[in-house]
């Protein structure tokens, strides 16, 4: 496990210094040639077409490298949270509590879904709180009664679609933020490695966030989270919607 993750960090770092080195290229040739146009040969009318052809072919380059970048980027930061491998995090009002449905409803979540295997609470935002620029957002809480439950599973996408389309909106939902809440006794390898198997795609103002918490006993909460830095403002929302639910002893 180790072994690839730190080769798909070479990799993607490989990808990305190979995109600025092109980028920086380019923009060098473009230098020299604008230099022996406007200072040395200004009546070479060849010059003065390969010139505009390479602003041309600039500007496709610039959109190429920024659409490859985002992916990079965003791969870089989830292999980034991994390696700096925070511990759990102790927390005040464990899932199954009052308290915790206490915090849902001051936190505007309402019930939306329960099945066999989950329960779902949904809080509408026209703007995310805590950060700017963002539109408007669905949060979802799930309460998982199946530790088996996948992020991904099929009946829980249902459920939540049902969800969404139940709702009125006065705008388009832009961003879908999503805390899943598991619980053990105890925490190993093969818990922590599925809490590592988060949703986080964000472009401009938006997104899709899903991130897997794992409580562990009633005093303990495990989510993939940075230090400091973190990949995107809609994963910081997440995350500290987080901490205030669990009443957490360290907070953002």
């Amino acid at each position: 496990m180790a072994k690839r993750l730190i080769s798909n960090q070479a990799n993607l770092k490989q990808k990305r210094r190979f995109i600025f080195l092109f980028i920086g290229t380019y923009l060098l040739f473009i230098s020299i040639l604008s230099v022996l146009y406007f200072f040395v040969y200004q009546d070479v009318i060849f010059l003065e077409t390969v010139l505009l052809l390479m602003l041309i072919g600039l500007s496709i380059a610039l959109i190429w490298a920024r659409q490859a970048m985002i992916p990079i980027q965003m791969y870089l930061h989830y292999y980034r949270m991994i390696d700096e491998d925070l511990p759990p995090f102790q927390i005040q009002t464990p899932i199954q509590s009052k308290g915790f449905q206490d915090n849902l409803t001051k936190y505007k979540f309402q019930f939306a879904f329960e099945s066999d295997a989950f329960r779902i609470y949904v809080r509408q935002d026209d703007k995310l709180p805590w950060v700017v620029r963002t539109q408007a957002s669905l949060i979802f809480v799930v309460i998982a009664k199946d530790q088996t439950l996948s992020i991904t599973d099929e009946l829980l996408e249902q459920a939540i679609i049902k969800v969404k389309t139940s709702i009125k909106t006065k705008k388009e939902i832009q961003n879908e933020l999503t805390l899943i809440f598991y619980q053990t006794k105890q925490m190993n390898a093969n818990l922590k490695e599925k809490m590592h198997q988060i949703i986080n795609f964000a472009l401009q103002n938006r997104a899709i966030i899903t991130i897997p918490c794992l409580q562990v006993d009633e005093q303990n909460m495990y989510a993939l989270r940075p230090k400091k830095l973190f990949p995107n403002k809609f994963y910081y929302v997440a995350i500290k919607l987080l901490y205030y639910l669990t009443d957490a002893n360290e907070m953002l």
